[in-house]
């Protein structure tokens, strides 16, 4: 039995073997019209020669007796040809066909002409026509059959007229003939187009089984895939529900313990959950404070800047500009049990529903009562050092006009004993008057010029100095305000290539602190000159300030260096700076927010990138009294 197998396996290797050379195992996996086609001339051809090999010893023998040498050399043609067309490896599938096509045609013509139109010779033109209607298709089985209906009654005709095979048994008359020919072609069409859709028919339902069984393979994978992603759904489902249930524990844990206090409220600004911390720092319970309102809850500047935020934040969102993880921070000032208040940092955020939409807001309350006394006596250091680096400049400035005062009065008092001497000696002579009077008339006009500089930068100064320290609201010249603090700026900056550029109209009288805007702009300058135009040499600064309407639109630009997208966030943070190293403490653009936000209720935003300097745009309400 395992040798019957054995040699099963090497005959289904020979034919594999053998078909491989006919076309490649991938047209024989996408073509099964072509892969049974080359599978039933295969099997000719095996039978052909393997049959012809037994069968050519008799046949050579009987040629010999009876002296056919021309039988003998056909033969061994026709079963050499078959050889070559079975076992050569540089052969196609369509060259092996037609040849074994037409091998199959000679082999009947020349059994007719050699034993006669009654032999087996018909047989195998019969064969032909369905064996090239196998390889080749229709088309070729009808030239096949005309091809047969030709030859045959080409072959009956000769007979017929005696040229050859006057001893082979025949038809008595040339009707009988094209009778029995009829007849054959007849048949052999019928076979011929039968077998050939036959063929067709067996390989459709071969394709469409394939492409069942692929489609059931699609089916099942599908299936499988499905039931493996709800094994997984089911699986994340099941950490999900633990991992919440431990989330919750930890949330509750960290609710119950933090400092700050954690707090929810609904789009009708009901407060719904408030932390046990709130019993810490304010002393109401967690029930009393949900129970207040947010109105009840804070003081009324503190509430209208809430609800401003609120506002503005909603106004955002249904503009479609505010991503769902963008939070704003306030402070704000809060009532406690007691009746006192603490200073707090509010940070808040919507909560949004599966349609995107705000359903809420959760929030985080923090003290900073502490941190905001020291961050107001910072403040004032802060002042009073920039006002001692403005006196040092300013003095420094002034020292300049004074010393050449001092060297043209000293020039002046010199001509002038001089004159007087030639007065007394009774030597005067016109000449040596006008001499005086040129020189005393040009020392007396450099005393003068140098003079009103002098009073011109204490002006100045005086200005931007009392501003700074007494916060009073009062009418001024915005332009005079920011030249005046350009002014006493100047030190700063003046050996450098770089400009200042100050775009406002002459007239723009507004009502607000000056000295808040004089802070803002001082800031804002020391800030490009330390930061922006570090290792540039030639650095422009442009201020901008116009009125429209009832509000002051106020630009600042420079072309340094400018930020990366996490300097610019953390930029107004207070004590944020990229420069401790060089002792920079973080509160310059933190005074400048606070300055812009509370004390001129007005709206700051930076916009900066590397490489493209940095702009700040500032918005601020005037009243009616601006």
């Amino acid at each position: 039995m395992k040798q019957t197998e054995d040699k099963s396996s090497y005959f289904q290797r020979f034919q594999l073997s053998i078909m491989s050379n006919m076309a490649s195992s991938s047209v024989l996996e996408k073509d099964s019209l072509t892969y049974w086609r080359m599978r039933i001339l295969f099997v000719i051809l095996f039978t052909g020669v393997s049959i012809g090999t037994f069968a050519l010893v008799p046949v050579i023998v009987f040629a010999i007796k009876e002296k056919m040498w021309g039988l003998v050399i056909f033969d061994g043609f026709v079963w050499l040809t078959g050889a070559i067309l079975l076992l050569s490896r540089g052969l196609g599938y369509n060259i092996r066909a037609g040849i074994g096509s037409l091998m199959l045609y000679l082999v009947g013509v020349f059994i007719i002409i050699t034993l006669g139109p009654l032999s087996g010779g018909p047989v195998w033109l019969f064969t032909f026509a369905i064996l090239v209607g196998i390889f080749f298709g229709s088309q070729a089985a009808i030239l096949a059959l005309v091809t047969n209906t030709i030859t045959i009654m080409t072959i009956g005709c000769l007979i017929n007229a005696g040229v050859f095979g006057k001893a082979f048994p025949f038809f008595n008359n040339i009707e009988a003939m094209i009778a029995a020919v009829t007849i054959f072609i007849f048949l052999n069409t019928i076979c011929t187009m039968s077998v050939v859709v036959l063929v067709k028919g067996l390989v459709s339902a071969n394709q469409k089984e394939k492409g069942l069984i692929s489609s059931l393979e699609i089916e099942q994978a599908y299936l499988i895939e499905t039931k493996n992603k709800l094994e997984l759904e089911v699986e994340e489902r099941k950490q999900a529900e633990t991992a919440l249930r431990e989330s919750e524990k930890l949330y509750r844990l960290l609710a119950e313990n933090v400092t700050d206090i954690i707090w929810t409220m609904d789009t009708d600004m009901n407060f719904t959950y408030f932390s046990p911390s709130v019993t810490r720092l304010r002393g109401y319970s967690a029930e009393e404070a949900m129970a207040q309102s947010m109105e009840e809850s804070m003081t009324p500047a503190s509430f209208d800047t809430a609800v401003k935020t609120i506002t503005e934040e909603m106004g955002v969102h249904n503009k479609g500009q505010k991503s769902q993880d963008r939070s704003r921070t306030i402070e704000a000032e809060l009532y406690c049990k007691d009746g006192s208040t603490i200073w707090t940092e509010i940070e808040g955020n919507f909560i949004y529903d599966s349609n995107g939409q705000p359903g809420g807001i959760i929030g985080v309350t923090r003290d900073i009562t502490e941190r905001r006394r020291t961050g107001q006596q910072l403040l004032r250091s802060k002042k009073l050092a920039a006002l001692g680096d403005m006196v040092a400049g300013v003095a420094h400035e002034i020292s300049t006009p004074l010393g050449v005062n001092l060297m043209a009065a000293s020039y002046l008092n010199d001509t002038t004993h001089e004159f007087n001497e030639l007065c007394r000696s009774g030597k005067m002579e016109l000449s040596e008057f006008e001499k005086y009077a040129k020189k005393a008339t040009e020392a007396s006009s450099m005393i003068l010029t140098n003079l009103e500089r002098a009073v011109d930068l204490l002006n100045s100064f005086k200005n931007v100095a009392v501003d700074q320290i007494v916060e009073k609201r009062r009418n001024f010249n915005l332009k005079t305000n920011i030249e005046d603090t350009l002014s006493s700026l100047r030190p700063k900056y003046k050996r450098t290539d770089h400009t200042v550029t100050v775009e406002c109209p002459d007239d723009l009288e507004i009502n607000s602190y000056p000295g808040a805007f004089s802070q803002i702009i001082t800031n804002l300058v020391m800030n490009s000159l330390t930061h922006g135009f570090e290792g540039i040499e030639k650095g422009k600064i442009i201020l901008t300030a116009d009125k429209k309407e009832n509000m002051l639109l106020f630009t600042y630009r420079d072309t340094g260096e400018g930020m990366d997208e996490a300097t610019l966030n953390k930029l107004f943070d207070p004590f944020f700076t990229t420069t401790r190293s060089k002792g920079g403490i973080g509160l310059g653009m933190h005074i400048v927010y606070n300055l812009v936000s509370k004390t001129l209720k007005g709206l700051i935003d930076c916009r900066s990138s590397l490489g493209k300097g940095a702009e700040f745009i500032i918005e601020i309400p005037l009243g009616d009294e601006g």
